[in-house]
Order: C-alpha cells, then sequence, then structure tokens
C-alpha cells in the first residue's frame, strides 16, 4: 500500500518538529551546525529503512542496520578524535557517556535556548532518526498512524518546551498539520482500498469513509477555539508558571539563557543544593583579602511579580570596548584584584569572575567564544559551558566603600543618621563628592514593579525606611532588618505557588514560609522593597567568597554551598553598591552595614530612626535558632577528603538518570509477555490434567497474536481444514469434548488431541517466522479472548 498522501504529511510533521528545535537551540559558534546534523538523522532513518524493507530484508536485520549505523554517527559526533577508521573504541564510549551526561544535565536544568552541546546534537539526531525509522516502516508496511503520531508528539513536547510565546500563525499551522495527518490517511486508504478485493476481515471503503461534513465543521471548530482560547488565556497564566515542579531561575523573561547549573532553586523549592562538592578553584592576588571576593555570575533587573530575571542584555565580543559601559561603573576607588580560575565540577556559560574584570587571559578558543555583558561586565561563554579543568585569569577592579562617599545627601550636607552619630561625639569622615552621577542609565528598568503587587508592601517598605533620606540609609535599614531575629534563613521550607508570593512571604504570619528563606527569597524581598522607596535595585547571581585549600596556599574552594544570591543599590554618586540580605548561619554573607561599622568605628544601625527590629515578634515555632549550616555540618572539606568519601561504585550521572526510566520501560515491555506465558502455563497445565479444551484455547491465543485470529463464523472442523490438516484430530476431540455427551472423551482421545496440538504447533512455528513470533508475544489480542471463543458450532 503506496500512503502519498501521508508521506507528505509525514515529511511535513518532522520538519515542523525540526522548526521547533529552532527555538529551544542556540545557533552553532564553532565547528559545523547542529541543523544539518539533526536533519541528517532523519533523512538517514528513512533511507535506511526504506532500502532494507525494498530488498525484503526483515524488520529486526533493518532495525540493527540503523542501529550500527546510529553508533558510528554519534561516535564521529560525541568524540571523533577515539574512532579508529571511523569505528568507535573503548574510549570513544567514556567519552560519549560524558558528553551525554552533560546534556542530560542541561535539558534538567537549562532554560531555552540552550547552547548545543555535542550531547545535546547526538540525543536530537537519534530521536529524529528513530521518527525516520518509524515513518517508513509505518508507511511502507500499512501502520500510518505507526508512522505519523511520533513527530505530532514532537512538535506538541517541542512546544512545551519553548517558553517564548507562541504566536497564532504557530499554532494554526500545528492545528492544521494534525488535521492533515487525519485527512491524509483517510485519503491513502480510501484510494488503496476503492475497486481492489480484500482479504476477507479487512477494511472495506463504505459510504461514511470519506470526510464527511460534520467532521469538517468540528476540525474547524477546534482550529478556530484553540487560537481564540490560547490568546485569550495566555496572559493569565504567570511567566514562571502556576506549578511548582517547574525549575524556577533568574534567567527568564525575554533574555533565555541556558543554565546547566542552577544553584538557586531546583525543581522544588525545598531541593536547595548545599553540598561541599568543589565548583572551581580560584588563586586571587591584589590588594583585597580572598575572604572579601565574591564571584559574580550575572545580574537581574526584571522582577516579574515571582523573581527576577535579565532582560535583553546587550552581549558582545571582547574586543569591544568598554567592557562596562562607563553609566553603570563604579564611581569611587577601587582595588586590583587577579584570580586565577581553574574550574572543578561547575558546568555554566556564564563564568564566576570577581567583579568588575578589566582584562581575561586565556587560550585563544576560549576568549574567542568569550561574551561580556555591557551594564554588568558580567562574562559568557558563547556556544559552550565550563569544564572540568578549563583555566582562566581574570583581572577586575573590586569596588572599595568609601564611608566619606556615603554620608552626605545630594546637597552635601550630612545625613539625619550620620549628623545623629556625629552629635554623639562618634567618628564621622568628612563628606567627599562622589562621580556626580545621580541615576543609573535607563533607571526605570530598576526601578520597574508589577501594578498588581499588595499595596501593603509598600507601607512595609516606608515604615521599614521611615525618616531615613539617602539611598544608602535606606539600604543599611533594609539589610539591617532582614538580619534580626524577625526572619530565619532555611531551605527547608514548603512549596507551593501561594506560599512562594512575596506579599505573603512578608506579610501573612499564617503562611507556612512567613520570613523564612533562603538566598533567592531574601535578595528578592529586599530588592522589590528598595524599589518601592526609589532606590535602584537589581539581584546579582554568583558566589560567596570561598574557603582556604588546605594543601594549596593562596588557593581558595568555592563549593556548591557557596552559591548565593544578594543585592546591588545604586547609591548616587557612587554607583552599584553590594548589599547581603541572607541571614546565613556560617557567616558565609558578610554584611555591608558590618562592613561599614568595621571602617568606621561605630555601628550605623545605631542611629538609623526606625523601628527596632528587635521588637518585631516571631511567631510561634519560629524562633531564631541555628540553620542547617549548624546542625550536622562537618565543616570544610578538602579535596582530597571528598575524593577518600568517593569510594566504591560511583555511577555516572546519565546513568542515573537514565536507569529509572529504563526499569520502568522494561516493566511496561515484560508485562504483556508476562500476562501471555502465566495464561499459556495454565493451559498447559490443563491439557496435561486431560482438559482438551485448554490445547483448543491454545493454539486460537497463538493465532490470534499472530495476526490470524480465527473467523468467529467457522465451525472446529472449517478452521482446522483452514488451518492445516495436522489440526484436524484436535478439532474432532474438541467437538466432542464441547458439544458432545458428558464422559464422551477418554484417554485415547486425549492422546489423540495432545499430539495433534503438537503437530499443529510445529507448523505455526514452521510458517511464521521469528520476528512474527516476537511481535505475537506483544500483541494484546488474545488477552482479550474469552475462553473456548473464535469459532461456532453447527
Amino acid at each position: 500500500m503506496v500512503y502519498r498522501y501521508s508521506w507528505l504529511a509525514g515529511i511535513a510533521a518532522l520538519l515542523l518538529a525540526f522548526a521547533g528545535l529552532n527555538q529551544l537551540l542556540r545557533p552553532t559558534v564553532t565547528g559545523p551546525p547542529w541543523q544539518p546534523v539533526v536533519l541528517a538523522g532523519a533523512v538517514l532513518g528513512i533511507a535506511i529503512t526504506w532500502a532494507a524493507l525494498s530488498f525484503r530484508l526483515h524488520i529486526g536485520l533493518a532495525v540493527a542496520v540503523n542501529v550500527l549505523a546510529m553508533i558510528v554517527a554519534v561516535a564521529r559526533i560525541a568524540a571523533p578524535d577515539t574512532t579508529s577508521l571511523l569505528l568507535p573504541t573503548g574510549d570513544t564510549f567514556s567519552e560519549v557517556g560524558e558528553q551525554l551526561s552533560q546534556a542530560f544535565s542541561l535539558i534538567r536544568h537549562g532554560l531555552e535556548p540552550v547552547i548545543p552541546l555535542s550531547g545535546i546534537v547526538v540525543i536530537l539526531m537519534v530521536v529524529m532518526w528513530t521518527a525516520g525509522i518509524l515513518l517508513a516502516w509505518g508507511l511502507l508496511r500499512g501502520h500510518p498512524y505507526v508512522a505519523l503520531i511520533p513527530p505530532l508528539v514532537m512538535v506538541l513536547q517541542f512546544a512545551t518546551m519553548d517558553r517564548a510565546d507562541t504566536g497564532a500563525g504557530r499554532i494554526l499551522l500545528s492545528l492544521l498539520l494534525v488535521a492533515g495527518c487525519l485527512l491524509a490517511v483517510t485519503l491513502d486508504q480510501r484510494d488503496q482500498t476503492a475497486g481492489r478485493m480484500v482479504r476477507r476481515g479487512g477494511w472495506r471503503p463504505t459510504a461514511q469513509s470519506r470526510l464527511g461534513g460534520s467532521a469538517v465543521v468540528l476540525i474547524g471548530l477546534t482550529i478556530v477555539g484553540s487560537l481564540f482560547g490560547v490568546a485569550t488565556l495566555k496572559g493569565a497564566v504567570p511567566r514562571d508558571g502556576v506549578i511548582d515542579w517547574r525549575g524556577r531561575t533568574g534567567l527568564t523573561g525575554d533574555f533565555y539563557g541556558s543554565v546547566s547549573y542552577n544553584p538557586f532553586i531546583g525543581i522544588q523549592q525545598s531541593l536547595v543544593s548545599n553540598t561541599n562538592t568543589p565548583l572551581f578553584r580560584a588563586r586571587i592576588t591584589g590588594d583585597l583579602p580572598a575572604d572579601h571576593i565574591y564571584f559574580q555570575l550575572v545580574t537581574m533587573e526584571m522582577y516579574g511579580g515571582n523573581q527576577f530575571f535579565a532582560q535583553h542584555p546587550e552581549v558582545v565580543p571582547l574586543n569591544e570596548q568598554p567592557w562596562e559601559l562607563a553609566g553603570y561603573q563604579f564611581g569611587g576607588e577601587t582595588a586590583t584584584v587577579v584570580t586565577d580560575i581553574v574550574i572543578d565540577r561547575l558546568a555554566q556559560d556564564w563564568i564566576p569572575e570577581a567583579y568588575a574584570p578589566v582584562d581575561v587571559t586565556a587560550d585563544r578558543t576560549f576568549l574567542e567564544t568569550l561574551r561580556v555583558r555591557r551594564d554588568d561586565a558580567a562574562l559568557r561563554l558563547e556556544g559552550g559551558l565550563t569544564l572540568p579543568g578549563m583555566s582562566y585569569t581574570v583581572e577586575s577592579e573590586v569596588p572599595i566603600l568609601d564611608p566619606a562617599l556615603l554620608v552626605a545627601t545630594p546637597d552635601g550636607q550630612l545625613s539625619p543618621s550620620f549628623q545623629e552619630a556625629q552629635d554623639a561625639a562618634e567618628p564621622v569622615p568628612v563628606p567627599v563628592e562622589g562621580s556626580g552621577r545621580m541615576t543609573p542609565p535607563d533607571v526605570d528598568r530598576f526601578l520597574q514593579l508589577p501594578d498588581d503587587l499588595d499595596p501593603a508592601l509598600e507601607d512595609l517598605a516606608r515604615d521599614r525606611t521611615a525618616n531615613l533620606e539617602t539611598a544608602f540609609e535606606k539600604g543599611i535599614a533594609l539589610e539591617a532588618w532582614f538580619h534580626s531575629s524577625a526572619f530565619r534563613y532555611s531551605t527547608d521550607i514548603q512549596p507551593g505557588h501561594a506560599a512562594s508570593e512575596l506579599d505573603a512571604w512578608l506579610l501573612d504570619e499564617n503562611s507556612p514560609n512567613f520570613h523564612t528563606g533562603y538566598c533567592e527569597n531574601f535578595a528578592t524581598a529586599m530588592a522589590v522593597l528598595a524599589r518601592m522607596v526609589g532606590v535602584p535595585s537589581r539581584v546579582v547571581l554568583g558566589f560567596t567568597p570561598g574557603e582556604p585549600d588546605p594543601d594549596n596556599p593562596g588557593v581558595v574552594i568555592v563549593r556548591d554551598r557557596n552559591a548565593h544570591a544578594w543585592v546591588e543599590l545604586w547609591i548616587p554618586g557612587v554607583g552599584w553598591v553590594r548589599f547581603d540580605p541572607t541571614p546565613r548561619g556560617d557567616g558565609a554573607t558578610p554584611t555591608t552595614y558590618t562592613d561599614v561599622a568595621g571602617a568606621l568605628g561605630f555601628d550605623l544601625t545605631d542611629y538609623l530612626d526606625v523601628p527596632d527590629p528587635s521588637f518585631i515578634p516571631t511567631l510561634p515555632g519560629q524562633a531564631r535558632r541555628p540553620d542547617q549550616f549548624d546542625e550536622g555540618e562537618d565543616g570544610p572539606v578538602s579535596a582530597s577528603d571528598l575524593l577518600a568519601d568517593s569510594s566504591g561504585l560511583d555511577l555516572p550521572g546519565w546513568l542515573t538518570v537514565t536507569l529509572p526510566a529504563a526499569i520502568i520501560v522494561g516493566l511496561l515491555v515484560l508485562a504483556i509477555p508476562t500476562v501471555k506465558w502465566r495464561r499459556k502455563r495454565r493451559r498447559l497445565r490443563r491439557l496435561e490434567q486431560g482438559d482438551v479444551t485448554a490445547a483448543w484455547e491454545e493454539i486460537v491465543a497463538r493465532l490470534t497474536d499472530l495476526g490470524q485470529p480465527p473467523d468467529a463464523a467457522l465451525t472446529p472442523n472449517e478452521l482446522a481444514a483452514a488451518i492445516d490438516p495436522a489440526m484436524r484430530p484436535l478439532a474432532s476431540v474438541y467437538g466432542r469434548a464441547v458439544y458432545g455427551p458428558e464422559g464422551g472423551v477418554n484417554p485415547a482421545h486425549v492422546a489423540t488431541a495432545r499430539a495433534s496440538f503438537d503437530h499443529t504447533a510445529a507448523v505455526l512455528t514452521s510458517r511464521f517466522g521469528v520476528g512474527q513470533r516476537f511481535l505475537a508475544w506483544y500483541r494484546p489480542g488474545s488477552l482479550k479472548t474469552r475462553r473456548g471463543t473464535g469459532t461456532r458450532s453447527h
């Protein structure tokens, strides 16, 4: 049967699925583009299967040829340097395993468009290759839905993974494709059967075979309703989703950053990493001690109602100067710091660096793929991730907070808090004039807030900064409040969309997470409250200062538990100043107000005219207590300790992801054959006990599973004549047992029936090939056949 229309529909579905991939993957920066490789997989799957079936090869052999070709292609794509004469070697499989491990990590944690890693390209090529095999086999062997459903599912899956807005044209095209596939199958089946003889019991065309008017109307209403429904309701769904298992991160919004390592929030809010896994090491030299160096990844300036994200950052090659636009640069004194960084377990496209880089030293390939963001000098690898052993050197100008730049109001007078401190004989420095810049460029980005926020949040922000005039004083007041006994740091918080909302977190004492959370909660809360009192803010993703490496003096180890989010506020005349509102119990998040107190010689919070945070009541059962870092942690460990603890069987990351899925698939694959085997065993046991009807039921079940179910209109003798003469004695004894008088079957009859059964089973085995008998174990037909059915009596 030739499915001309179905071929067109299937190829169109594959092309639409491929178009969806272009929304999920970035362009390839180095090497051949990923698009021809993925398309080649589909073409090879179709071509090899077509050729094999055209030469009348068994489908099992066709699959084997495809698998061998896949293995060669995968080896050449993921590990070309390890192959010998195009064939994989032992090193190839190890390299491919590492590539797939990175790919699965990116699939689990990434936000589209992701980087087209070799492992990602391999997976997509295999998926498209498999779809091509099913398309060719299904349409050449008369199973059109097996051919068309996989590409349609791929179209739906890729559209689901794509967080970008889906236009009406794309929705209409997808719906028309589904309707076109159904129409194509109908037309092909009608054309192939009209005016032709068909086997008895097969499909016959009727007057209803063409697509009726009611079906056309129904399809049309579905398409139109879907279009209007999506267009109407899409604005009601938050961009980060309404269900908590959706992995959320700062790199969302209209800028889609790939994040293979997300240190801030995982599949559920309670799954926040705090392990001792070493991410990278850094040798720090220069004018500042290592314990003062935060490592920046990227900043986020847009607030979507639940979390901050980066939107349309200007990312340019390193040869475009300046790296950080003048309007964003720090306006005070800076210290030169050089960090020699070696990547360990971190897999990330935004690379860690101390703010703000002025020079990078690395190999040429690394520098050619490196890009810099213009408003925060963040560095990003274009077309790749950081890998174990990757090294680079960054020279940075790290801001030094000079209190003399912070003590005055814009008119040059001491701010009220510093004036009160000076009246109390505190050593207040003489004000120094800053850069003169009052606001950052495009300041609205850093003050934007949704219109639907609870007005009580603004009342709270004004209450916490009452009587304070300068942005610096307001920042100190908010930071100190979050470090008061009213708040508790914990990663063990209750999941749930409502419990995550900012107003519930700050205002609702009945919320399960009231005043309790981790770094992203605190950073988000402080940044929003600062905007409500007119202070531009942004949230920074990165790492707190690392811990000294006991085996390498001058080197710090930055671990998974150092992953962090903090806040930067724009201080007029100075620029962006870091504040850290997260009250972690391990001391890894030094606050700005304590740093300033050390430089001033007194604590400014003693002179802030705001409510004393110590008077704010804590909820019953939520009293300040040591957080998880004080409960059972063993403290810092060296890299040698981690290696010692890793003894034993260490499964690769990709295996831990695929093994559970493989077990589930295996159980499903074995389910039908297991049930059939048990039924067959029971029937043979009955035959051993002299029940000849069991032999007949077994033959009927085998015929049904082999794709030739007995015609219910035939008598047992007629069926035996149609199958093989060897079955006639069994049919005769079966008829005697079922329709004859009670006790009409004696041991001789049973022996005759058993011999006929064995002979008939041997005939069926010789008549049907191995592949057909294998598929018979998975056809569910006999599972629905009732005992003794399949023939009629005369």
